[in-house]
């Protein structure tokens, strides 16, 4: 049961971070340029491998509906951290190019499309908490 309020803390807090992206994107654009230290690159990777676990428990133990979606968010969560911790230069390459060395517009793009990428994420996970585990067949 705590493992579900996790799962339901974690998606809520998704959701928050999506929001965020959205409403203030500036502060976002800081934020993100704030984290790219290597070592904050890979604090952030394990904080991530963590969350990926907690989700494949979930999954695994049958605590949440939609078992195969939390399992693939879950897996996906523990992969993109395991190469956060691992390359955290490369990560941070990567954001450079992708986002902080882009114009005003097309930041503006990717905070918006992944927001509404993290809240749509978010909302399904709290429907999965909130959808009771179906009947395991044995």
């Amino acid at each position: 049961m705590i493992i579900r309020r996790i799962v339901a803390v974690l998606a809520a807090l998704i959701i928050l971070v999506g929001l965020m992206e959205i409403i203030f994107p500036d502060r976002t654009r800081a934020m993100t340029e704030s984290l790219m230290g290597l070592v904050l690159l890979r604090l952030v990777g394990v904080l991530g491998l963590a969350i990926g676990v907690v989700f494949v428990v979930a999954a695994a133990k049958r605590l949440v509906g939609l078992r195969l979606f939390v399992l693939i968010v879950g897996l996906y969560v523990i992969v993109g951290s395991l190469v956060v911790f691992a390359s955290p230069a490369l990560i941070a390459r990567l954001i450079d190019a992708i986002f902080l060395k882009c114009s005003p517009a097309s930041q503006l793009t990717v905070l918006w499309a992944s927001g509404l990428l993290r809240i749509g994420i978010g909302a399904a996970l709290i429907y999965a908490v909130a959808k009771p585990p179906s009947a395991c067949p044995e």
